[in-house]
């Protein structure tokens, strides 16, 4: 069912039925439409630049950790998907103090090591590990959901979670012992 709205023939497809939209939530949708607009109007991209040193080093990781080659076309997909979203969880962990990365370090790498007991594979172990980010109330949120999504294959990058590769190396307190 379609409704005419006022404007240039717009038409709204019945979701003006949730009347508890948080309001603030309005304003966050028009700081990012309005954002965008004035990088179109500008040219300008905050895309980063991909290097094909930083491509091999996920790639070498993706082959790492998923055996299968449709679950490494999966990962692959989800890393070109969400890539600004990755950029930008990066530069938001880089602002934290180093007290509140190490407690982020560590939560997720408890986190990844609980699902990983459970004897899943990799990949239920990269889509199910997002959860831990997003309060139940966004559960169904879109938006949450692709950003937790980056907030884990951030980390996946980082080698905070999955295997390393032999060039990344183990960082042990106890390996001097």
């Amino acid at each position: 069912m379609s409704k005419k709205i006022k404007g240039d023939n717009n038409l709204m497809a019945g979701r003006d039925i949730y009347q508890n939209f948080p309001e603030e939530d309005y304003g966050v949708i028009d700081t990012i439409f309005n954002y965008v607009l004035d990088k179109i109007k500008e040219g300008k991209s905050d895309k980063p630049s991909l290097t094909k040193d930083k491509l091999i080093h996920i790639n070498e990781k993706i082959k790492l950790n998923f055996i299968n080659k449709s679950e490494r076309d999966e990962v692959r997909f989800y890393f070109t998907q969400l890539y600004l979203k990755i950029n930008f969880v990066e530069k938001a962990f880089s602002t934290l103090n180093s007290q509140d990365q190490a407690s982020i370090h560590y939560y997720i790498h408890s986190n990844y090591k609980k699902l990983k007991r459970q004897s899943l594979r990799p990949i239920n172990i990269l889509i199910d590990l997002p959860e831990i980010f997003v309060p139940k109330k966004y559960s169904k949120n879109p938006s949450f959901k692709s950003i937790a999504q980056g907030i884990v294959l951030f980390f996946f990058d980082d080698c905070t979670i999955f295997e390393k590769t032999s060039s990344e190396g183990q960082n042990d307190l106890f390996s001097e012992l």
